[in-house]
């Protein structure tokens, strides 16, 4: 049996070396939004208590979780309601790439079958990668505690700094557990990655109806189970240890599904077979774009049921649905920009990442930030106007749509005249 991980810390290795810069990347951005929000949510005892109140109306619950230590009222208990959950989402997407990428990614370009014609064993990429993927979400969880504890901050102690943290890698662990999981089941990185976001996405409704209606649905739910842990409240460590037994044990069915299932022989390009470079790239382009419109859709729907059963007068369906597909148009220049720098500078799709970081930070941040209007400018999000308070302006939109449109359509056209190198 250890025959099937020989050679593991050579992998190991090998895999950070190629990933070094992507995880610096994503812990960078990770460390810069935590300081930031964490700064402004600094504010009058007076404006934290509205910040709190405010935060229990039913739709923000649904959106942003629920809030713990009313009682206390401090910066922490407001930072926590209002970051943690959509950290903890963040990190579950750098794991599930992550994990992908050196699973049923390295399959399909063939550096699976070249490691394994080496003295090296059956199980150990999928062990090099888990260790990468233990190791990063330590860091993380250390991370983001420590700097929050620094920070000196009132009301952000170091039981919840690091409990903050815990929540944050504990997560991480569990959905790199479950992307090496579904990457055994499936036939490609493809369907790993969209059983995966599928998944993501079902933990985040259940989580977010159990919040709102059914307290029992938030343990059936991940997001729900370690959003238990009231992070500067309580600081409850069970729902991390729970959600650690969790991951064990995912990754242990990754495991003995990577020991018996047959390994594919995808030495040959998919790109040297029928396939054509331009259909390669549709697949992907056209599920994003699907996606995009898809899951606004979804979203509204579900917070709409939240807001109808929770509600005195809930909003109508169709204003709620308009507030949310004003930003498709921006959601499509974002995708265009990613295909045009994949087709057109491969070896800078990383930067695709850092603009993601800036858009959040600008939408969130920007005013509070004073953030001068050409630096706002530089974000799609800065076009799309605030329903009900702001008018439709079609032009706009339609501007928008013409920009993801000619991006999307040179990323094409760039991809499929440049080589693919394997």
């Amino acid at each position: 049996m250890l025959g099937a991980f020989s050679n593991t810390s050579k992998l190991t290795r090998f895999i950070l070396r190629r990933e070094r810069v992507t995880i610096g990347l994503w812990l960078a951005i990770l460390l810069l939004v935590a300081c930031i929000s964490a700064v402004l949510e600094t504010q009058p005892h007076e404006e934290i208590i509205q910040g709190l109140i405010a935060r229990q109306n039913p739709i923000r619950v649904a959106i942003q979780g629920p809030v713990y230590g009313l009682e206390y009222s401090s910066a922490g208990n407001l930072f926590a309601s209002q970051m943690l959950l959509f950290k903890m989402v963040a990190v579950a997407v750098m794991n599930i790439f992550m994990v992908i990428r050196h699973t049923r990614g390295d399959e399909e370009k063939g550096r699976y079958e070249v490691m394994l014609s080496l003295p090296v064993g059956r199980l150990a990429m999928l062990q090099a990668t888990m260790i990468i993927a233990i190791c990063v979400n330590v860091v993380v969880a250390a991370t983001q505690g420590l700097i929050l504890w620094i920070l000196g901050i009132s009301g952000i102690d170091i039981a919840g700094a690091l409990t903050y943290g815990a929540v944050l890698g504990a997560s991480g662990l569990l959905f790199a557990a479950l992307a090496a999981f579904f990457a055994q089941l499936t036939h490609s990185s493809r369907d790993a990655t969209n059983y995966i976001f599928i998944f993501l996405l079902i933990a985040y409704l259940v989580r977010a109806i159990g919040d709102t209606s059914n307290e029992i649905l938030d343990l059936v739910s991940p997001l729900g189970l370690i959003m238990r842990a009231e992070v500067f409240a309580q600081n409850y460590l069970w729902p991390v240890f729970i959600v650690l037994v969790l991951a064990l044990f995912v990754s242990g069915l990754a495991y003995l599904l990577n020991a018996r299932r047959d390994i594919e022989q995808r030495t040959e390009q998919v790109l040297s077979g029928a396939v054509s470079k331009t259909k390669h790239l549709a697949g992907y382009v056209l599920i994003a774009f699907i996606a995009s419109v898809l899951i606004p859709f979804l979203t509204t729907l579900g917070l709409w049921v939240v807001g109808f059963f929770m509600m005195d007068n809930p909003i109508s369906f169709s204003i709620m649905l308009l507030a949310i597909i004003v930003y498709i148009p921006a959601l499509w220049v974002v995708l265009g920009l990613t295909v045009f720098i994949v087709g057109r500078f491969p070896k800078a799709a990383i930067l695709c990442w850092a603009y993601y970081a800036y858009i959040f930070v600008v939408s969130f941040f920007g005013d509070l930030l004073r953030l001068p209007e050409w630096a706002m400018r530089l974000s799609p999000i800065y076009f799309i106007p605030r329903l009900p308070l702001e008018e439709v302006n079609n032009i706009t939109l339609l501007a928008l749509t013409f920009v993801a449109g000619v991006l999307t359509l040179s990323g094409f056209i760039f991809y499929r005249r440049r080589d693919i190198k394997t």
